[in-house]
């Protein structure tokens, strides 16, 4: 019996997060625009400008923040259990699938200019689940593998994969 453990988020979280830090991003601007064309406040941009855009920049900072804390929920810890060719998976220690592998499909992603990624969706006889982990390697927006978008650790990512593989292999050898 193997256990891995890593944090991630499922396709359909990932879809939320992609409809919504857009939107989140996107609202605030939208806003000021408006105010200041129905207020008529276009003199106050024109001869306060640097005012004018330190708004904006902590309109879309705070939209930021609200994006990463929506995404922060959707990030779940996972718990996989694998016992032969039984799987069982848990969710912040609640059991969500369990059952017979029946197939398995990862990839994995790593670059110079992006952050190490990866997609695991495994499929049983009735259930499936697709989970999804993006590292966060950088720190600070300047450091070229910055990612916004990150689930959790590099660890987390490497787990992910090795489950793949380990559940891949299990299959070949069952075949």
């Amino acid at each position: 019996m193997e256990r891995y453990t890593f944090s991630a988020a499922t396709a359909k979280s990932d879809v939320y997060v992609g409809l919504l830090f857009p939107a989140l991003i996107m609202l605030p601007i939208l806003a000021i625009q408006l105010i200041l064309f129905y207020l008529n406040l276009s003199d106050v941009t024109r001869s306060h400008p640097v005012l004018f855009i330190l708004i904006i920049f902590a309109c879309v900072n705070y939209s930021f923040y609200i994006a990463k804390k929506f995404q922060s929920r959707f990030v779940k810890d996972y718990t996989v259990i694998l016992d032969g060719s039984e799987v069982t998976i848990l969710c912040d220690d609640m059991e969500i699938l369990s059952g017979t592998v029946v197939s398995c499909n990862f990839k994995g992603s790593s670059s110079k200019f992006f952050s190490k990624a990866a997609s695991l969706d495994i499929f049983t006889d009735n259930e499936d689940i697709k989970l999804r982990a993006r590292a966060s390697e950088g720190e600070s927006l300047l450091s070229p593998n910055w990612n916004p978008f990150a689930t959790g650790s590099v660890s987390d990512v490497d787990t992910l994969l090795s489950l793949g593989r380990r559940i891949e292999n299990m299959l070949e050898d069952m075949h």
